[in-house]
């Protein structure tokens, strides 16, 4: 019969360990359950917990450089997957899952499913910066979708009053995170969108987990937005939660707060912009009407006048003279016109027919007014008309002569 090997109850806690860090499925292993007994210490940044499924518990610890490098919470109730190895804690003999990592169970998938959605909008030029369309300058109205209860209402109305107040407010409310979420926030899309009455709409909520922001990753939801007849801000989360309701918006905001100083003006700044604007304006016209008033006074004095009067005056006797020599330059062209119409009088009355008989002429014509010219154009016996310069006579050929 062997003699028993005497160890210490250390040394056969390590030599457990020396056992299990050996073991190929041990050393590197994922277990899969639902956290329970979760406690995380601040001062150190150590988290303990337990996993368990419906037929047993083990206990689990994942060290602070692990745990930093988590993009969840943990909480109780939660499934996830825990992966690292399986050791003793030499002071208790208490094996346990020391975690390197940790995932919330399907995560994965619902990742998955979230890129190929991100993919597919994108494909479809729903994230594409060119359909964008820029935020109105001085907003009427403006809307909001989120919910009634939470801060983000209140963050968005404070800055609204403090920034623009002339800008009438219509709320939407709807849940933002839970099992009704997206429906109630595809509604009030649909109302805006169907109703319209407002400049501009801001849809979001506060911080979260990815889990909780899940909603605004809904498909409807995001081409609800997209299609939108007035540009949407989307404020979903803090800075560094992006959903894809942030990529089909026209404008995406880290906050609430950032969404409603996005949609309006401030209202303090536009006023002493008006009051500069009032102030420039009152300057140049100062200085206009003292030039001007400047410029009647070098005149008053370079024409040697000590009032407006004088300056009239000299003005009329200026007019007059030009008045003189208008008339008198009138007066030459008429009487050179009237001239020239008596010289050309003159020569036409000397080609006047009527004219050549008052010197003794006259002239011959038969019965039908043919003008006769020469006695070849007559024939014995052929009435003959004579005009003379006051009256005519009827005459008849009965002799014709040689020249004479």
């Amino acid at each position: 019969m062997n003699r028993p090997i005497v160890l210490s109850v250390s040394q056969i806690n390590e030599y457990i360990g020396m056992v299990l860090d050996s073991d190929m499925y041990l050393s590197n292993v994922e277990a899969v359950g639902e956290i329970t007994d979760f406690k995380y210490y601040e001062t150190s940044g150590h988290m303990y917990f337990s996993l368990k499924d419906d037929d047993g518990v083990l206990r689990a610890v994942m060290f602070r450089s692990s745990a930093a490098r988590l993009d969840f919470l943990p909480k109780n109730g939660m499934k996830v997957i825990a992966s690292g190895r399986v050791g003793v804690y030499g002071k208790t003999g208490s094996y346990q899952l020391y975690v390197s990592s940790m995932r919330q169970e399907g995560r994965g998938n619902a990742a998955m499913a979230l890129e190929m959605l991100k993919r597919k909008l994108e494909a479809e030029g729903l994230f594409d910066e060119k359909r964008k369309r820029p935020i109105p300058r001085f907003p009427k109205s403006i809307g909001v979708v989120t919910s009634i209860k939470g801060a983000a209402l209140q963050d968005i109305l404070n800055v609204i009053a403090r920034r623009w107040k002339c800008a009438e407010v219509v709320i939407c409310p709807s849940s933002v995170q839970g099992e009704n979420a997206p429906a109630e926030l595809r509604s009030a899309m649909e109302y805006f969108n169907n109703n319209g009455g407002v400049d501009v709409v801001i849809i979001g909520r506060g911080g979260g987990s990815g889990e909780d922001l899940s909603a605004f990753n809904d498909e409807a939801l995001a081409r609800l937005v997209a299609s939108s007849p007035v540009p949407v801000i989307s404020a979903v989360g803090h800075q560094t939660d992006f959903t894809i309701c942030d990529f089909t918006a026209d404008k995406r905001a880290p906050t609430p707060s950032a969404a409603a100083e996005l949609a309006t003006p401030d209202g303090n700044e536009i006023l002493d912009y008006a009051e500069q604007c009032e102030s420039i304006m009152k300057s140049r016209m100062s200085k206009k009407l003292n030039l001007l008033r400047s410029q009647m006074e070098a005149y008053e004095k370079s024409a040697g006048m000590s009032s407006s009067t004088n300056f009239i005056n000299l003005k009329k006797l200026e007019l007059q003279g030009l008045f003189e020599k208008i008339r008198n330059s009138e007066a030459s062209r008429v009487s050179a016109g009237r001239l020239t119409l008596e010289g050309y009088a003159s020569k036409m009355l000397g080609l006047n027919p009527l004219a050549v008989l008052s010197r003794g002429y006259s002239y011959i014509t038969d019965e039908n007014g043919r003008n006769i010219a020469s006695a070849e154009d007559t024939d014995i016996d052929m009435d003959l008309k004579v005009r003379f310069s006051d009256s005519g006579i009827k005459v008849r050929v009965v002799e014709k002569t040689d020249k004479v």
